[in-house]
């Protein structure tokens, strides 16, 4: 079987295709794994392929090029972007953060989770600025979808949430994988991250096993944005020096390798 460069660029471009079209979660998952894949591929022309594809796929912003310009400008650096978004442009939105939510699940693997890390980063550092801008806003944009989402599913589980979800398959975001993949992009913008942070408090609890991923998450979070959190306010600083002080006491090791660095960072604060 032919498996040269001209064959792996052709089925690339298939895989784009069948991308744009589909609105099966697990084929559209299962195609952004296997061109996250080939950006590690032998072949450099593969590579920078793989890289101009799941950038217009994931990280282009066309869907904005027609939004109110003035009221996105308006918007200060610590308003919530996706909100000003229409209703269209917020589905489109919520379809990428789940798909890429399912592939960082996926990506949970070492290689994976170095791959999706230099996409990122090629992204947002490595193509021209006009290209990097609008990857950042697309950034923005899905952080406040994933925050929105950690909102809606907390309403939902206290029985007071208005019903009115934006995709039929929203109930898909699971807490855990939100806040993983919010910890992927925490790094990449800390800023636009550290607008929600203070909700994050919800998640410093380590009552059973089964929320220590949570936790982790949550920590990793609050670890790259806590200098970023604009005004925090002083309930939140004592509720996150409490939680963090409690920790120490009862915690596994992976929990403590980030608390306390979390909590050297807050004394510094």
């Amino acid at each position: 079987m032919d498996k040269g460069p001209s064959v792996r660029r052709r089925v690339m471009r298939i895989l784009k295709d069948v991308y744009l079209m589909s609105d099966d979660q697990t084929q559209l998952v299962d195609i952004g794994i296997r061109l996250l894949q080939r950006t590690n591929d032998d072949e450099r022309t593969i590579r920078e392929l793989a890289f101009k594809t799941l950038q217009e796929l994931w990280f282009s912003h066309d869907e904005v090029a027609d939004e109110d310009e003035d009221e996105l400008t308006l918007a200060s650096p610590s308003g919530n972007m996706f909100n000003l978004l229409s209703p269209d442009t917020q589905r489109q939105t919520l379809k990428r953060v789940l798909v890429m939510t399912g592939v960082t699940e996926a990506a949970r693997s070492r290689e994976l989770g170095e791959l999706m890390a230099g996409l990122f980063e090629h992204v947002t550092t490595k193509t021209n600025k006009v290209e990097a801008d609008g990857a950042m806003f697309v950034i923005r944009c899905m952080v406040d979808a994933l925050f929105e989402q950690l909102l809606r599913s907390e309403e939902s589980e206290a029985g007071t949430g208005s019903g009115d979800l934006l995709l039929a398959s929203e109930n898909t975001f699971s807490t855990s994988a939100c806040l993983r993949f919010i910890s992927t992009l925490s790094s990449i913008a800390p800023d636009a991250v550290g607008t929600h942070s203070e909700i994050l408090g919800t998640y410093l609890k380590l009552t059973n096993a089964s929320d220590e991923d949570t936790l982790h998450s949550a920590l990793v979070i609050l670890s790259n944005t806590l200098l970023s959190i604009p005004h925090p306010s002083v309930q939140f600083l004592d509720m996150l020096e409490r939680d963090l002080i409690s920790l120490l006491s009862s915690s596994p090791q992976s929990i403590l390798a980030i608390a306390v660095p979390c909590l050297c960072k807050l004394v510094d604060k």
